[in-house]
């Protein structure tokens, strides 16, 4: 489930897996095998690649189906 929503969501922000990776300064290939669902992405590579795709975990995780779009930038505190 990972795999085809973190595609779908570099695809709809309009980034590639290699720009992904160094916003998260992690290797390309490490976004490749998650997209393949041969491998995950740690907890806090999982919150991290939220924020950068501006998602919900729990779309990510396949335990919703709405995005949910974050409204804060990096450190902000929501009101």
């Amino acid at each position: 489930m990972i795999g085809e929503r973190l595609k779908e969501l570099i695809e709809l922000r309009g980034m590639t897996q290699a720009e992904l990776a160094r916003r998260m300064r992690v290797s390309p290939v490490s976004i490749h095998v998650w997209i393949s669902n041969k491998g995950y992405p740690r907890i806090y590579q999982l919150a991290n690649m939220c924020e950068e795709l501006e998602c919900s975990a729990d779309y990510l995780l396949g335990l919703s189906d709405k995005i949910e779009m974050n409204t804060t930038r990096k450190g902000e505190k929501e009101l």
